[in-house]
């Protein structure tokens, strides 16, 4: 009985281990097979991982080969033009050389050119429209033409007169609305107010009808431009770089009776606002013309990037009556620093009332607009300037996206020359085919400005 017993717990003992074994068999083969299957796995992602990373690499490098259009462009602004895509603009070739005198007029001549690319369009600088010289753009191959300068205009004013196929394509920078010439072989062009392009509207101006093209400030597309927002204190920057806007007695101002009244007012303005505790700058040179005190710090020579990276160390931007209109108030409220905008009663021009008219409108805290002979209210908006603080403004009509499509527009536009041909086929049937453009384009400008 015992023996049998003792066989049967062997036999038993030999069984379990037998399932053991077996049981660590079956789970080894299955550990492989997860093992297997996890190495596949890892395989079929590492491959799926290398397709999309190939992918996009190609996509990248598609990217890199492609002449993508700017933000804000036009892909295909006036696809209909054929031949040569060109706006020839007659100026003096330095005006693009780098280092060359930041004036108004420059920067609105770099920034439409800039558009004009923008939009699929070759730029070429000559001096004149007939220069006679090698390699000259011909101006009857080109979409259009701008005159920076009435000096420009009239050197070709004959030229233009005699081929009025070329004239009709002709803009004039405009800075103030003016009537480039009325006299001569110009008064023969006819030209009408569409052709004066300007860089504000000119809301109540006997030239309303103008193009206005606009521009962008320069800090708009610098991309160091975003800083944290922090006040910048009691620091102010004077508007002007020539001596003249600041000394009564300088041998140039040599002007009407009501511009040299408001500068008469500079020199004790600028001594109150620094007694007031405000550090003041300044861009104007020679400093030996300019006759302002030694506390006021110089900041000469500075180009147009450099003057936009320039504004953000100051609160407000203190205009002086002079220069009107420049580009400089909108590059400062680009930068966050609010304008401090003078009344000019009319010296500009008449009807103006202020420096910079078409910002006027804006109020605080970008624009405060101020008696220069009320020293306390010119104080008062520097105070509020340095405690309503912003990081950035600029107007809509005066982004880079807005300025290339109203390039597009101008471009593309063939009325002119549309209704140059109407006027000249008109003298023979009686005038009805002017009359078809009389009343949109203004034949004759007013030289009211």
């Amino acid at each position: 009985m015992g023996h049998e017993r003792t066989a049967a717990h062997s036999t038993w003992r030999e069984e379990r281990v037998g399932l053991r074994a077996t049981w660590q068999e079956s789970k080894g083969g299955d550990r492989a097979w997860w093992k297997l299957a996890s190495v596949v796995a890892c395989c079929a992602l590492a491959l799926v991982v290398a397709s999309a990373a190939a992918g996009w690499a190609a996509a990248v490098s598609r990217l890199q080969h492609t002449a993508l259009p700017l933000p804000g462009a036009v892909a295909r602004c006036a696809p209909w033009v054929t031949g040569r895509r060109t706006l020839l603009i007659l100026a003096n070739p330095n005006r693009f050389k780098t280092g060359y005198k930041p004036t108004g007029e420059n920067v609105l001549l770099h920034k439409w050119a800039e558009a004009a690319r923008a939009n699929g369009f070759r730029v070429v600088v000559q001096d004149q429209a007939w220069s006679g010289r090698l390699n000259s753009t011909d101006p009857s191959d080109v979409t259009r033409l701008i005159y920076a300068t009435t000096h420009r205009l009239g050197l070709d004013c004959k030229a233009l007169s005699e081929n009025p196929e070329v004239a009709c394509k002709v803009g004039y920078l405009g800075f103030f609305g003016k009537d480039p010439h009325s006299r001569g072989n110009c008064a023969k062009l006819g030209l009408t107010s569409r052709q004066v392009l300007t860089p504000y509207p000119l809301e109540g101006n006997p030239l309303r009808r103008s193009t206005f093209l606009g521009y962008w400030p320069s800090a708009h597309r610098l991309a160091d431009t975003t800083r944290p927002s922090q006040p910048r204190g009691r620091r102010g920057l004077l508007l002007g770089k020539e001596a003249r806007y600041f000394n009564p007695e300088h041998p140039d101002n040599l002007l009407g009776s009501n511009r040299s009244a408001t500068r008469a007012l500079v020199p004790d303005l600028i001594r109150a606002m620094l007694a007031a505790g405000f550090e003041l700058s300044t861009t104007c040179a020679p400093r030996a013309e300019c006759n302002l005190p030694p506390a006021v710090r110089s900041l000469p020579g500075l180009g147009p990037e450099e003057y936009a990276r320039t504004l953000h160390r100051f609160s407000f931007l203190l205009g002086v009556g002079d220069p009107a209109i420049s580009p400089s108030p909108l590059e400062a409220l680009s930068a966050g620093v609010a304008y401090i905008n003078p009344t000019v009663h009319g010296h500009i021009a008449p009807g103006r009332v202020y420096q910079h008219d078409p910002i006027s409108r804006l109020g605080p805290p970008y624009v405060f607009n101020v008696e220069l002979s009320n020293i306390s209210s010119v104080i008062e908006a520097a105070e509020l300037s340095a405690r309503q603080w912003f990081d950035t403004y600029v107007p809509a009509e005066h982004t880079y996206e807005a300025t290339v499509s109203r390039m597009c527009q101008w471009l593309s536009n063939e009325q002119s020359c549309a209704c140059a041909r109407a006027r000249r086929d008109a003298q023979a049937d009686g005038g009805a085919g002017a009359r078809l453009c009389g009343a949109a384009e203004e034949p004759g400008m007013t030289s009211e400005l």
